[in-house]
């Protein structure tokens, strides 16, 4: 039981990861959008 319970959060850590690595693009994206509201809305 002990080492099904381990291997499961093995496999979701895993998933996590995998996730997060697709993740990072898609947020860099979105910051850079913010950024750039902020700055045109600054310079208006």
């Amino acid at each position: 039981m002990r080492f099904y319970r381990y291997h499961f959060y093995l496999s979701c850590h895993r998933t996590i990861q995998l996730h997060f690595i697709e993740l990072i693009p898609l947020l860099r994206k979105f910051l850079m959008h913010i950024f750039q509201l902020i700055t045109v809305w600054f310079i208006n």
